[in-house]
């Protein structure tokens, strides 16, 4: 395959996959982490207390918030209210019933900046895929998720890019590291 047809295809794959992504965001619904998650993310942009849910990292569940601050949905302000072990479920309960009228479209809008990172990681990894053809299967396909490698490879990536495009580089890039080989 010539490196046009290749560009071709995956730009028509992601374009497939926005396509897929943005007409099943309104059908499902939300999943039980997105329950906590997307309540935990706004109430953290709306305060700055990360207590709420500590066992994952703020960052991700802030960013699928981000159209909540334009939307502004009702939110309790106060969570000690609820107890230690069960409050993010509780707080999501909450957030449910003070937003019943909307809550889906909520939904909607908090899971388009997830579908957004799965897009852009794509278009991080579609420019670095040229140079590995020559190479094991496991190259630079192996991320498990979205959203963490998407970060990861935004300050990573252009290095090793240019690296390799003025050939100082190996022929390997950065996530040559999840590789079993």
């Amino acid at each position: 395959m010539r490196p046009w047809q290749e560009t071709v295809a995956a730009a028509g794959l992601l374009a497939l996959f926005f396509g897929l992504a943005l007409g099943s965001l309104r059908q499902e619904s939300p999943t039980v982490d997105e329950f906590a998650h997307l309540p935990a993310g706004y109430y953290y942009l709306k305060t700055g207390d990360f207590s709420l849910y500590s066992k994952n990292p703020p960052l991700i569940k802030m960013i699928a918030a981000l159209p909540w601050l334009i939307l502004k949905p009702a939110y309790e302000p106060s969570i000690f209210q609820y107890p230690t072990d069960l409050r993010p479920w509780r707080y999501g309960t909450t957030f449910m019933r003070r937003n019943q009228a909307r809550y889906a479209d909520l939904f909607f809008w908090g899971r388009i900046p997830i579908v957004i990172l799965a897009v852009l990681l794509g278009l991080l990894i579609g420019p670095g895929r040229a140079g590995y053809t020559d190479r094991p299967a496991h190259s630079s396909a192996c991320f498990a998720s979205a959203c963490a490698p998407t970060f990861w490879l935004i300050p990573a990536w252009p290095p090793w890019t240019w690296a390799r495009a003025f050939s100082f580089a190996p022929r390997s890039g950065p996530a040559c590291i999840y590789s079993s080989g």
